[in-house]
């Protein structure tokens, strides 16, 4: 067979799961360093070490694990065999994803509600310590997993396996209804809580402005927006905004009927989002693009509370 052809149960030919299959790889290998260095210079540095950073750092496991299961995905591209992997491994691999998924979706609702609760003074953003911020990270890992495996716990929902027809690890399902329980679960409260946070911030944002020439009038929300956390605000806000770009098209893809010859484009541009993160700390964020170098560098990042 030619490497331009594919069989009719085949969507995809040779030549575009081996670019698919590249293009993977670099994601990879870029994502892994670039998510460890993120982690790094949270374990390093006392001053980054907050309960933003608390979900920074969680949602940084999450496309190190996502990163670390792509080499299964990258295997099941290039072969040819009808079952190139083992029947678990590939199971576990599709829950992985989807699992990592889900919890960087909760997170990133976590981070935009911080930011919220910093900016606006909130009255309790004094009881919300590392350590609760850890045990929230948890539960959207374990709430993931919940809805990730809820077809293993209900009948005809479907399963998980290798799919012949994309060449990768994913959840096999003759029904739509896997796809719409993962898009109720995991987008509209999220994606609500993030929209309130950041558009509440912008209003509070606007007012400062307003009030820069009158700060006698200022409001206390409005005396917390300073240079530091307008700036941090801004590029977390950056992480959600390449979230979206990166997982929308291919949240779309399989809700809509007829998407089946671009899923597995669209889920590769998914996996960019794993290694754009990093980058965007690294350029943008006022803190990790100086402990990120440092890292890097081997120097001494470890520095005083202030």
């Amino acid at each position: 067979m030619d490497n331009n052809t594919f069989t009719e149960d085949e969507l995809y030919s040779k030549t575009n799961r081996l670019v698919q299959a590249i293009v993977l790889c670099f994601v990879c290998l870029s994502g892994i360093i670039g998510n460890c260095l993120v982690l790094l210079a949270i374990i390093l540095k006392r001053k980054l070490q907050n309960t933003t950073n608390v979900f920074v750092a969680n949602l940084a496991i999450c496309d190190l694990v996502t990163c670390l299961n792509l080499p299964v995905t990258i295997f099941a591209l290039t072969c040819e065999n009808d079952q190139p992997l083992n029947e678990c491994v590939c199971a576990m691999s599709a829950v992985i994803t989807i699992v990592c998924a889900g919890s960087s979706v909760y997170t990133l609702a976590c981070i935009a509600l911080v930011r919220f609760m910093y900016v606006t003074n909130f009255k309790y953003k004094s009881s919300l310590t590392m350590k609760y911020s850890a045990m929230i990270s948890l539960i959207a890992w374990i709430i993931s997993t919940c809805f990730t495996v809820s077809p293993l716990l209900i009948p005809d929902l479907g399963t998980f396996g290798y799919n012949g027809k994309y060449h990768s690890c994913t959840w096999i399902s003759p029904r739509y209804l896997y796809n719409i329980i993962l898009g109720s679960a995991f987008y509209p409260i999220t994606f609500l809580c993030i929209i309130f946070s950041y558009s509440s911030i912008l209003r509070i944002v606007c007012k400062h402005t307003k009030n820069a020439v009158r700060p006698a009038n200022a409001g206390q929300a409005s005396r917390n927006v300073t240079k530091r956390n307008l700036a941090v605000t801004k590029n977390l806000f950056c992480v959600f905004c390449i979230f979206v770009f990166c997982g929308l098209p291919y949240s779309l893809a399989i809700i809509i009927p007829g998407t089946e010859r671009i899923i597995s484009y669209t889920a590769v541009l998914f996996m960019f989002n794993c290694f754009l993160n990093p980058l965007n700390y690294a350029l943008k964020h006022p803190e990790f693009k100086k402990a990120i170098p440092e890292v890097i560098k081997c120097k001494r990042v470890i520095s005083s509370s202030r």
